[in-house]
């Protein structure tokens, strides 16, 4: 609906439009007896114009046609005797049209005529002006129901409610504007209402969808996760559950991770997962006791007591108020990491306050029931044979027990990291620190192997390396056996793959020189960033350790000096005799090395 200004702001006042003047000119009215009131209406003398907020009015279509004369005509002459005494508008004919009410389509000109006729007539449509106000409530009330709409409304019974209140709201609109000639804006509304009424019934459809796909998707995983749980991975199916939507199945089965972590003496874990039931259900079942209990340290740790493999998570509590679990003698506090034959812990011994790193291995699990008197045999006396052992580079044993088929050692806490941390390029470490590490590991080997020990499983991972004190110590002395041929099994394979000399892997009895070997593997490793032999399988890796020559270590890093090659060749000759007769020469080698080089090495 075209809409004709009244009155227009200027500065503190308003100024009559146009066709308030024109209608006033042909009224015989002065122009001083405007009276603006605004946001209300314009008083023409006694005539009253009430107007929307914006001080316009909206005229009705007489239904009458204003007749035009162009210029040509005006200048000839040809006036009609009926436009005589009339308001005439002269102006320029345009291409621009306005619609008027009636898909009536005149140019601006003509348009103003129709507006000026209707304000001489007082025919318009009335807008209250408190039209626009009553039309953002509309909007206001319309948002508000679509927020707080009822579940029921969202589907497709509230969107037929929504059309029904549609159409009441349009043809109220258009009654009234039949019956009293007055006009409320209400489409804007109707549009918004219908257009938020379908977006949320959607909304409701895809949701709903959603919902039936995630709990699709809870019920798979709560199945995995009792799986996972089955096979002892509790970690991974606690993790599979914290995703899934609060129901009963699922709370059901937290629990029983829960519960299971309880089993296995991880109570801090089981707390973390009962904190996570709490907050859906604070009250479910007994978690409360059970949070309690565990807070308050009412269950007594022993690490001993829990039969799982070292493989499995970590066993000890980490609530300080809950009494920590203890092996043998010695408190556990931490896990330091995991190998091949057990995990490590950090311990103290509570009757001299000394820290101790705990080596743990699950016998029961490790090996066959059968097995179990030998091997439960040979543990202890390679762990009594590495405790004579008494040198600055090899770690210290102090104590060796069982509790349960769980057999631990005690030993010697070193600060510092695996020289694991240093075969990859980009964190090697400089030549002088590997050479003092390969000097002093040598000197420790020679002076093992004068003990009859040899430790069998020389790698980067058992060697620990303090670079602020340029000091090292040999590890995992544990799993070495006494060179004597009454206790050498003949046939028995015992170290890493990768590193182990050909006799070792043959199978055959070995000596000192089997961990020089070793240690040339390590040497290789350490200087270059990769190792001497490597194959896409185990029967590949073991042919070309007892048949391949390995590439130079200066072609793999060329800056490496001449005589590092042949100390590496002379220690990874498939022979032992070809190799270093004993761990002092081959470090006298390594010396010299460094020396001539001018690379330099750490004393030790």
């Amino acid at each position: 609906m075209a809409a004709t200004p009244l009155a227009m702001p200027f500065g503190d006042q308003y100024m009559p439009t146009f066709e308030m003047l024109l209608a006033a000119r042909a009224l015989r009215v002065s122009t001083n007896a405007i009276t603006v009131h605004p946001g209300k209406g314009v008083m023409l003398n006694t005539a009253w114009y009430p107007t929307d907020a914006g001080l316009r009015v909206y005229p009705r279509s007489s239904g009458t046609t204003i007749p035009a004369l162009s210029a040509e005509d005006v200048l000839a002459g040809k006036f009609d005797s009926k436009l005589r005494g009339k308001t005439v508008l002269v102006g320029l004919e345009s291409d621009q049209t306005v619609r008027l009410p009636g898909d009536l389509e005149v140019s601006p000109l003509v348009a103003t005529g129709h507006a000026v006729n209707a304000l001489i007539n007082e025919s318009f449509v009335k807008v209250p002006h408190w039209a626009q106000g009553a039309q953002r409530g509309a909007l206001l009330l319309i948002l508000v129901y679509l927020l707080v709409m009822p579940v029921r409304l969202r589907r497709l019974a509230g969107l037929a409610g929504g059309v029904v209140l549609a159409f009441l709201l349009l043809n109220g609109s258009l009654l009234l504007l039949i019956l009293k000639n007055t006009w409320i804006p209400l489409a804007l509304p109707v549009l918004f209402l219908m257009s938020g009424q379908v977006m949320v019934w959607v909304h409701h459809r895809f949701a709903h969808s959603f919902s039936r796909m995630r709990n699709e998707r809870d019920r798979a995983l709560v199945e995995l996760s009792e799986q996972l749980r089955s096979q002892g991975k509790l970690d991974k199916a606690f993790d599979r559950l914290k995703g899934c939507a609060r129901d009963d199945l699922v709370m059901d089965a937290l629990y029983q991770v829960g519960l299971e972590y309880e089993r296995r003496r991880q109570f801090s874990k089981a707390v973390t997962v009962y904190e996570h039931i709490a907050q859906w259900n604070p009250h479910y079942r007994d978690i409360t006791d059970r949070r309690a209990r565990h807070h308050t340290g009412q269950e007594p740790g022993s690490l001993a007591a829990t039969m799982i493999s070292h493989a499995a998570t970590t066993l000890v509590v980490d609530d300080p108020v809950v009494e920590r679990p203890v092996l043998g003698r010695y408190v556990i506090e931490r896990e330091l990491g995991r190998g091949a034959m057990g995990t490590v812990y950090l311990g103290k011994d509570p009757r001299i306050g000394r820290t101790v790193a705990i080596k743990t291995l699950a016998l029961t699990e490790e090996f066959e029931s059968t097995q179990l008197d030998d091997v439960r045999r040979r543990f202890f006396q390679e762990a009594e044979t590495a405790g004579r052992l008494s040198h600055p580079s090899i770690v210290t044993i102090y104590d060796v027990g069982e509790e349960h088929d769980l057999a631990y050692i005690a030993m010697d806490y070193i600060q510092g990291d695996s020289l694991d941390q240093h075969i990859r390029n980009g964190e090697l470490l400089p030549l002088e620190d590997v050479f003092t590490v390969g000097i002093q590991v040598a000197e420790a080997l020679a002076y093992a192997h004068e003990q009859n020990v040899v430790h069998r499983d020389v790698k980067p991972g058992n060697i620990i390396y303090d670079r602020d004190k340029c000091q090292l110590k040999v590890t995992d002395f544990g799993i070495a056996c006494l060179t004597d041929n009454s206790k050498t099994r003949t046939g028995t394979v015992l170290g890493s793959p990768y590193y182990m000399s050909p006799e070792q892997i043959a199978g055959k009895k070995v000596d000192g020189r089997s961990d020089l070997f070793s240690l040339g593997i390590t040497l290789y490793q350490l200087f270059s960033g990769q190792l001497p032999f490597e194959g896409d399988s185990l029967t590949n890796l073991m042919y070309q350790i007892t048949n391949d020559k390995p590439v130079s270590v200066r072609k793999v890093r060329p800056e490496l000096p001449s005589c590092l090659t042949r100390i590496i060749n002379k220690s990874l000759e498939k022979k032992p005799s070809k190799r270093f007769v004993d761990g002092v020469a081959m470090a006298e080698a390594l010396k010299r090395c460094a020396d001539q080089s001018g690379v330099g090495y750490h004393a030790g």
